[in-house]
């Protein structure tokens, strides 16, 4: 309960993965093992989770993923061949750790429509120019895809930054009281397993100062 410790070869601590420090959704481990790439794969009460630590990150599969039940806590095991076998209740589920961990063929991110300063707007091109009295910009987008919306989320950036600014499943993106200024934009599509798709929708933003300016 709680979570789990990896140990040395001498039996001290060397990682502490628990629930206040790792996004577990249940601390209750019902089975724990490894698979081939050095992942560490516990099933809970709330689906089965997956520690990489090459990243130190902790990925949750759920119902969304395709897994009959959350409920994963009626038996585990490591099959020979690095699959597992999970316990539900009535039945026994067999997962591909690695065939789920790798990213489906990606959907396109395309832009779908503009609003300025509160009115939709055509653009052609990659470049959305702001007159001297227009502030605010918002961006609507779409993956084209049937994908469960759960499963998309979305980021944006400026190319300048090196860090990102999450947007959730919602596939909007607004800014407002923009400064006068040249902007270049970056917006991304990725999963729920933190997977982001190389191909990025790039806009240049160009907010015109008033003539005084």
């Amino acid at each position: 309960y709680g979570g789990f410790n990896r140990v040395d070869h001498d039996g001290k601590i060397s990682k502490k993965i628990d629930i206040n420090s790792y996004s577990m959704a249940n601390g209750r481990i019902e089975g724990i093992g490894e698979d081939h790439a050095a992942n560490v794969v516990f099933a809970t009460a709330d689906g089965l989770h997956i520690y990489a630590s090459v990243n130190d990150k902790i990925i949750r599969i759920s119902q969304i993923d395709g897994l009959p039940s959350d409920d994963l806590i009626y038996g585990f095991k490591k099959l020979a061949d690095g699959r597992f076998a999970l316990g539900t209740d009535n039945a026994i589920t067999i997962v591909d750790i690695q065939k789920m961990l790798t990213p489906k063929k990606n959907s396109r991110l395309e832009l779908c429509t503009i609003k300025i300063d509160g009115s939709f707007r055509s653009i052609s091109g990659n470049t959305i120019e702001l007159s001297e009295d227009e502030t605010d910009l918002s961006l609507y987008f779409s993956t084209l895809s049937f994908t469960d919306k759960q499963k998309i989320f979305y980021r944006y950036k400026f190319k300048e930054d090196n860090h990102w600014n999450l947007l959730g499943n919602t596939p909007e993106l607004s800014l407002n009281h923009i400064a006068p200024g040249n902007y270049d934009l970056i917006v991304q599509a990725g999963n729920h397993l933190g997977q982001w798709q190389s191909k990025a929708l790039e806009f240049n933003v160009v907010a015109h100062p008033p003539f005084y300016k």
